[in-house]
């Protein structure tokens, strides 16, 4: 009778040291995986706010890209201005262009005629693969484009297009930049990629 029960005794005491030893090693296992995934953790954190800083200057830098574009453009008198003349070049020669800014500051958002129009220019360069984009900073672009308080009538600027009508301009290093920035933004499925233009 003594012996059956050192007997359960000692099988009692097998249980709850298996038991002990599986907590033992259950603890220590879910203390590497914290601690390891602790440290993954800070490494995506901190190649996140890498990436976001790159594309932050990047995208400041392009900014700088495309005004050089603009002037350039404008100064060989390859830039069509304005939405109905954009949208007339480009019924007439589908071909005739390299690249369309379309051009919206916060006041005109609400501007239900001019966001038409805009979807109509995203279809066509979509459509006849068109590098397209977006910016902010109207002063800027006027600024850029020559555009004083001495003219009788602004033009409309919400539309741009740089045109293949010289040579010099399609071999601009800058207007290949900006179309490589447009070519990375589609691939992260950035249909409209937005530029802001600052002030000077």
């Amino acid at each position: 009778m003594l012996s059956h029960g050192l007997g359960c005794i000692l099988i009692v005491w097998g249980y709850l040291l298996t038991l002990g030893l599986f907590c033992l090693s259950l603890c220590a296992f879910l203390t590497v995986c914290v601690s390891v995934g602790s440290r993954w953790w800070v490494r995506l954190w901190r190649s996140c706010s890498w990436k976001l800083i790159t594309r932050t200057a990047s995208e400041s830098t392009i900014s700088q890209t495309l005004e050089h574009v603009l002037l350039t453009a404008h100064h060989q008198n390859c830039l069509t201005v304005g939405v109905y003349e954009s949208a007339k070049f480009l019924n007439e020669y589908p071909d005739g262009a390299v690249l369309c800014v379309l051009a919206l500051d916060e006041e005109d958002e609400d501007d239900a005629a001019l966001q038409i129009h805009f979807k109509l220019l995203q279809a066509f360069c979509y459509n006849n693969y068109l590098d397209i984009l977006r910016v902010t900073g109207m002063r800027r672009l006027a600024q850029l484009l020559d555009e004083t308080s001495n003219r009788n009538e602004s033009r409309d600027l919400h539309c741009i297009l740089v045109t293949n009508t010289s040579e010099q301009i399609l071999q601009c290093e800058a207007l290949q930049q900006v179309a490589r920035f447009c070519e990375e933004s589609r691939h992260r499925y950035e249909c409209l990629p937005h530029l802001e233009l600052q002030d000077r």
